[in-house]
């Protein structure tokens, strides 16, 4: 609609309706855009040639007349002599008509290599990005470039506009970045618009049925129902007994006499976690219970890189976020745990001892009692489950200061698909594919197989299983060091 009133409002204006892929504009665009023409009831019944309406190319190009071209075309048409012929109002619309009609047109961009190529070089007065989530920024800085047309009498239009139409994204997408960046600045305007506004134009029942598809889906209901961006990822989630609306939290507090726990993974892309990490006594009954809780506070997240830098961040943070650190009577003490891999000797060095070069007197613990990758994740989730006997769940994260942990906590990190890289290796998705999420729950991960009881709960089961059946000793240990 806003591209038809533009049509309609500017004469010889020119709109551009830009999709990722051509098939999809045709498929869905286009069939959505001839719905509203012709509700509008600009469908043309007879002869095209002699209509100021008119569509080319299946309805990838369209014509519409400004409200000056249909004002010119009735005094054409009212003008004293005999009835215009078809040829007369042809040639007129040649001549005339057409310069001051608008134009519609429907383009998709395929690929990253071609958009500049697509997009350089062409004039419009509006353009419509349809799903602008699925493209990139860049396409967003070439469409800005395009918005120089010139009216029907060789002006520059007023209100050059690029109009983004999509479902919200992740808070992490540039869509929702740039929402954040340009607040306040009246040249953008940005509108969430619940389903519910809709519901004059929705099959009766349409949005109650949601409202139950999503009821134990709050990011399906906040991004789908609510128009709000929201995290929402394919496939299993491997921290599966992770409940956004359970376990996460913004600026949680410092649990005093809490550890101060820091996990590490090193490589080139590199993180670091730093989690509270505290026991309570319960009286339940006659008996004592120790309950343990862990809150995972902050995150550091860094790609292609080196463990220098890792190190001088962590002291940054450490320092800025945590100043307590030092101090006993609210910090219990400081512990930091990575993967046994960073202390292997490599012809690139050690990353421990890059870490002990730039930390003086830091322990760092490698030396894991559980290294099976299924048990230590049945840990994670385990934790992830566990309440204390007054029901509040034990573990929390701070979504405003550990997005990369939050967003693989949701399903960011999760197991292949079938037709993935690594769908047969038994292990979840690793690398670019999953933004890294692997590093971020590593981090996480290998403090909390260290640390808490139910590690230790795990390592007793296999040893009593060991002093049992003897034979199979070498069998479980050579499981246990499947995975570093």
């Amino acid at each position: 609609m806003e591209a038809v009133r533009h049509c309609t409002h500017y004469p010889g204006a020119k709109v551009l309706a830009v999709r990722q892929t051509q098939v999809s504009n045709e498929d869905t665009s286009v069939r959505t855009f001839n719905e509203v023409y012709d509700r509008a009831g600009y469908r043309v019944q007879e002869d095209e040639e002699i209509s100021l309406f008119r569509k080319w190319n299946g309805g990838l190009t369209v014509r519409i007349p400004s409200a000056d071209a249909a004002k010119a075309y009735n005094e054409f048409m009212a003008e004293i002599g005999p009835p215009k012929t078809r040829q007369q109002i042809i040639a007129w619309i040649e001549n005339d008509g057409d310069r001051l009609c608008s134009y519609i047109e429907f383009r998709g961009l395929k690929d990253e290599n071609k958009v500049e190529g697509q997009l350089r070089g062409y004039e419009c007065s509006l353009m419509c990005c349809v799903e602008a989530d699925l493209l990139q920024e860049q396409d967003l800085d070439l469409a800005i470039g395009c918005l120089r047309w010139k009216n029907a009498y060789g002006a520059y239009i007023d209100d050059y506009s690029i109009i983004l139409d999509s479902n919200p994204p992740s808070p992490r997408h540039w869509i929702a970045k740039m929402e954040k960046r340009v607040a306040g600045d009246p040249t953008y305007q940005f509108w969430h618009i619940k389903t519910a506004e809709n519901a004059a134009n929705l099959p009766p029942g349409y949005i109650a049925k949601l409202e139950a598809q999503y009821r134990m889906k709050p990011a399906h209901r906040r991004r789908y129902l609510l128009g709000e961006y929201a995290e929402l990822f394919e496939g299993s989630p491997v921290f599966f007994a992770f409940q956004e609306d359970r376990h996460a939290f913004e600026d949680v507090p410092w649990p005093s006499g809490a550890y101060l726990v820091r996990g590490w993974d090193f490589g080139s892309t590199h993180a670091n976690v730093w989690s509270a990490y505290f026991k309570l006594d319960f009286q339940v009954g006659k008996a004592v219970v120790p309950v343990e809780y862990w809150w995972d506070l902050h995150e550091y997240f860094n790609e292609m890189s080196d463990t220098e830098r890792q190190c001088r961040a962590v002291n940054d943070i450490t320092e800025r976020e945590f100043p307590f650190w030092n101090d006993r009577s609210v910090c219990a003490g400081v512990l930091d745990y990575c993967d046994p891999a960073g202390a292997a000797m490599t012809d690139k060095g050690s990353s421990v001892n890059v870490v002990r070069s730039c930390i003086p007197g830091i322990v760092l613990n490698w030396q894991t009692r559980v290294r099976s990758l299924d048990t230590t994740i049945s840990i994670y989730n385990r934790l992830l489950e566990q309440r204390d006997p007054a029901g509040r769940f034990v573990y929390r994260l701070d979504k405003k200061w550990c997005p990369h942990l939050y967003a693989a906590s949701l399903g960011e990190y999760r197991w292949p698909l079938h037709g993935e890289a690594g769908y047969t290796s038994g292990e979840p998705i690793k690398g670019p594919k999953c933004n890294g999420a692997d590093h971020i729950a590593d981090a996480s991960r290998y403090p909390k197989i260290n640390c808490l009881r139910l590690a230790q709960q795990e390592f007793d089961k296999i040893t009593a299983r060991n002093k049992q059946f003897p034979g199979r000793r070498r069998e479980s240990l050579n499981k246990l060091k499947k995975y570093d």
